[in-house]
């Protein structure tokens, strides 16, 4: 497979995974990390070589939760996708972990409408949440909103002037 050892995976197994961090301003949930787990790393690998599905990859990652280095995963299925055709149920899983808390959903339907946008706030409203960004929104403003942020209302503005690679790099560098 293809590693750059923290961004980005395109697997074997026909699975393609990255990752951005999230915050935790939700200090109380720091009494759920344990030493009885595995790191984000250790369970990043093992769902890499064990899993064959977007959903499979989330259950495998979501077992023996550490609580530390909390990301979002997306995890692309590159069976389920037909370039230029259609996206197949389970072609992006989204995967979101905190203390004590893996959550994951299929997103493909949010990938048909054009794009998936992903900026460092969680998309998964019980982390959201639980992460403590609903206070972070409501002391410091909408910096901390997943829909209102900066880097969300540039992907917004910009996205559908992405038509090739040097367009992507673009606006991925210009966010």
């Amino acid at each position: 497979f293809l590693v750059s050892l923290d961004d980005f995976y395109l697997l074997g197994s026909g699975l393609m995974m990255t990752q951005t961090t999230n915050n935790v301003f939700n200090t109380s949930l720091y009494s759920y990390i344990t030493p009885a787990s595995l790191f984000s790393w250790q369970r990043v690998r093992l769902a890499h070589v064990l899993a064959y599905t977007g959903e499979q990859w989330a259950k495998t990652f979501s077992r023996y939760n550490s609580g530390t280095y909390n990301n979002q995963y997306m995890v692309v299925d590159v069976s389920k996708v037909n370039l230029g055709s259609s996206l197949e149920d389970g072609a992006l899983t989204v995967v979101e972990q905190i203390p004590g808390l893996v959550e994951y959903s299929d997103q493909t339907q949010t990938l048909r409408r054009g794009y998936w946008p992903s900026y460092n706030v969680p998309f998964h409203r019980k982390i959201y949440s639980l992460s403590g960004y609903e206070q972070m929104w409501k002391k410091h403003g909408e910096d901390f909103s997943y829909d209102l942020c900066p880097r969300a209302k540039i992907f917004r503005r910009d996205q559908s002037s992405v038509s090739d690679l040097n367009s992507l790099k673009h606006i991925m560098r210009y966010n």
